[in-house]
C-alpha cells in the first residue's frame, strides 16, 4: 500500500500505550524516513517495506536478512 491510509482517518489512529513515549509521529515516505531514522532503524523498515512489496517475511539480523525468506504458499 502506499499513499495514505484508507478506511480510518489518521487523527482516529492511536498507538498502544497512547502515544506516552512519542513527542510526535507524522506519516513519510521511504526517502523522508531515511533522513529521519537512525541507520539501522531505516534499514529494519527498509527491508520490511520490500518483504511486503514481495508478499513474504525476512528475518533481519543487525537489519540484515538472513536464511530463506518465508511465503504463504507451498514450498518446492
Amino acid at each position: 500500500m502506499r499513499g495514505r491510509p484508507t478506511g480510518t482517518p489518521a487523527s482516529r489512529l492511536r498507538t498502544a500505550d497512547g502515544g506516552q513515549q512519542l513527542r510526535g509521529w507524522r506519516f513519510v515516505t521511504e526517502e523522508e524516513a531515511a533522513e529521519l531514522l537512525p541507520p539501522v532503524r531505516y534499514r529494519r523498515l527498509r527491508w520490511a517495506l520490500r518483504a511486503r512489496e514481495r508478499g513474504t517475511v525476512l528475518n533481519l539480523e543487525a537489519a540484515v536478512p538472513v536464511g530463506r525468506p518465508l511465503t504463504a504458499g507451498p514450498h518446492p
